[in-house]
């Protein structure tokens, strides 16, 4: 079954009942791809954004992380002087 579906092309796929003149134009196709590239411009800032605050949350976290090994490091050698 797979190997029928990945030996037909679009043209033989497509129904019989199907004319010539049903098929969508170029000037179709070419606007679908003009609202994919202006979607793909228009997300752009979130996904800045998303990857800005996702770096800053990074930062924080090895901060606190940090700090945190610290404190418990001075608080281990006072305790053990």
């Amino acid at each position: 079954m797979i190997a029928q579906i990945l030996s037909t092309t679009r043209r033989e796929a497509l129904p019989a009942s199907r004319s010539a003149g049903d098929e969508p134009s170029r000037g179709a196709e070419v606007g679908v791809r003009c609202a994919r590239v202006a979607l793909a411009f228009a997300l752009l800032p979130a996904l800045a954004t998303m990857l800005l605050v996702g770096g800053v949350g990074l930062i924080a976290v090895g901060l606190a992380t940090t700090l945190a090994r610290s404190v418990d490091a001075a608080t281990a050698y006072r305790e053990g002087s």
